[in-house]
């Protein structure tokens, strides 16, 4: 009896290490569990038809594919998930908005620019984001959209992401006439818009765009993350077609290509290119643009050169009221 004892204090010590032993390596497994457990069938859980947060009956794993699951990440039942899945993006054309307007109100009657807005394809920054202009009382592109379709866009992310890619379908088509080269607007656009559609839709059913990692996509989040890397590729042979009209004038090159990869960065180069393909256009046409509000208040987008290093250690380049840029630092509008 005494042995068997020691046996059993033995074996409960043992099992105690071993317990500890796993726990203290959970964390590390803890991600590839997860994955094991995902993509393993629930089993009877499903028999039950659970329902889901979107109203949709649970489906087995295996009568769908193995990626397939219910995981759906939005109830569109509730009002605030709704508000969140149209509203996510509005903050910033809500402030762009308001900013713009504040500095408007505040300039003298002489400032401001008059007259009607240009006809034709000006293609400005505030053609590009229309709700950046909706406080404003002086004309701006776009030519003749009303008040409450700029509202519309602030109001619907997915609305003002539709008018950019109908932004970027037009200018691709257009750069076309100008140089001969690219694929046009049709072969830019629609596939990067058919990928985002078909990652919102995965990530509304199955949560797709959590995942991440290769090994993790299932084909929606493949189909999204493709499409990003497309639009991407397009976006750096944009920046060289554009770079490639001023110097073929004898002017430097105004974006820098290769920022397309630095966060943030990213995000100025593109509205440089905005700027300087509307203003090469408008240049070609023999036109004088109305001035853009935008640009009036970030100094930034109009410098013929910029470095990552001079917009980070020059404020005045940040907002206009914050430092006068030199005339030989900024291109007048």
């Amino acid at each position: 009896r005494f042995t068997m004892l020691q046996w059993m204090s033995r074996e409960t010590s043992r099992t105690h290490a071993s317990r500890k032993s796993l726990l203290q390596v959970a964390p590390a497994m803890g991600r590839l569990a997860l994955l094991l457990i995902a993509s393993a069938d629930v089993g009877s859980g499903f028999a039950h038809h659970r329902r889901m947060p979107l109203g949709l009956r649970a489906t087995p794993r295996s009568a769908l594919a193995p990626w397939a699951g219910p995981r759906a990440t939005l109830d569109l039942t509730r009002g605030a998930d709704v508000a969140a899945f149209f509203l996510w993006g509005s903050p910033v054309p809500i402030a762009m908005a308001t900013l713009l307007a504040v500095r408007e109100r505040s300039e003298t009657p002489e400032k401001r620019a008059g007259g009607e807005a240009l006809e034709g394809a000006a293609r400005s920054i505030l053609f590009a984001f229309p709700s950046f202009g909706l406080f404003l009382q002086q004309p701006c592109e776009p030519v003749g959209m009303p008040r409450w379709q700029r509202l519309a866009l602030l109001a619907n992310s997915w609305a003002a992401i539709a008018h950019y890619l109908y932004y970027k379908y037009r200018i691709e088509d257009e750069l076309r006439e100008i140089t001969g080269e690219g694929l046009g607007g049709a072969a830019v656009v629609y596939p990067f818009a058919l990928a985002l559609t078909g990652g919102v839709a995965g990530e509304l059913l199955h949560g797709s765009l959590g995942n991440l990692l290769l090994g993790e996509l299932d084909p929606f989040s493949a189909l999204f993350w493709a499409g990003f890397a497309w639009i991407y590729i397009c976006q750096f042979f944009l920046y060289v077609k554009i770079n490639k009209l001023y110097t073929g004038r004898g002017n430097s090159a105004p974006l820098s290509t290769w920022g397309l990869l630095i966060p943030g960065y990213n995000l100025v180069t593109g509205i440089r290119q905005v700027h300087f393909l509307a203003k090469y256009t408008a240049e070609e046409r023999n036109e004088e643009p109305l001035t853009d509000p935008f640009c009036a208040a970030f100094p930034f987008t109009t410098k013929p050169e910029l470095g990552i290093v001079e917009l980070v250690t020059k404020v005045e380049l940040w907002y206009a009221d914050w430092g006068a840029v030199t005339p030989s630092g900024a291109d007048s509008e």
